[in-house]
């Protein structure tokens, strides 16, 4: 008679881990189904955005002032290679930071420059950059650009001070370029 409720325990012990273990496993999925649902939805919601800025770089490198304004600057840079006062005092400089002033509000940019296809900045908002060849660009970003490809880069250290979200002033941050050729009147790019 006593053997019943000591059966019934282990029985009851039993039936207890078996379905601890169901709940436990199903517990599991549906954790690892929505991480992967969110894992899904954060890849689709970066590409959209990677998109966008490719995007906007093109329809930026595609206006025709700042094509103009490109040759002269590419010009300027091919007559005086080394040569950063040029660059910093030509007329073309002035236009172009004219032309994106409105782009850097409304984007919310820090910086709108322009690269040799060398990856010499030959136009930027800020006079820190002009005539530096030793941004840490990925080569790959400059070698879509030379193809005719718009492009992101993946995040560097910034090697310039700015603001961090707090306001305070920083250097390292971390830093994307959204990239895209300018192209000259034949359809090649020049920077």
């Amino acid at each position: 008679m006593w053997i019943w409720p000591i059966a019934g325990t282990i029985l009851l012990l039993i039936l207890g881990f078996i379905v601890r273990s169901v709940v436990e496993e199903s517990a599991r999925e549906t954790v690892a189904n929505n991480l992967q649902t969110i894992l899904d939805a954060d890849v689709a919601a970066l590409e959209i955005w990677l998109e966008r800025e490719e995007s906007l770089a093109e329809v930026m490198a595609e206006e025709p002032r700042v094509q103009k304004l490109t040759a002269e600057l590419v010009a300027l840079n091919q007559q005086k290679p080394d040569d950063r006062e040029a660059l910093l005092h030509s007329r073309a400089l002035v236009e172009l930071r004219q032309e994106f002033e409105s782009e850097l509000e409304h984007l919310n940019y820090l910086d709108i420059g322009l690269f040799s296809l060398e990856g010499r900045v030959l136009a930027s908002a800020r006079d820190e950059p002009i005539g530096r060849a030793d941004l840490p660009i990925q080569e790959s970003a400059l070698e879509a650009v030379r193809q005719g490809k718009a492009t992101v880069t993946r995040p560097f250290e910034s090697v310039f001070v700015r603001k961090d979200q707090s306001g305070e002033i920083k250097s390292g941050l971390p830093t994307m370029l959204a990239m895209a050729p300018v192209n000259n009147a034949d359809g090649k790019p020049i920077a």
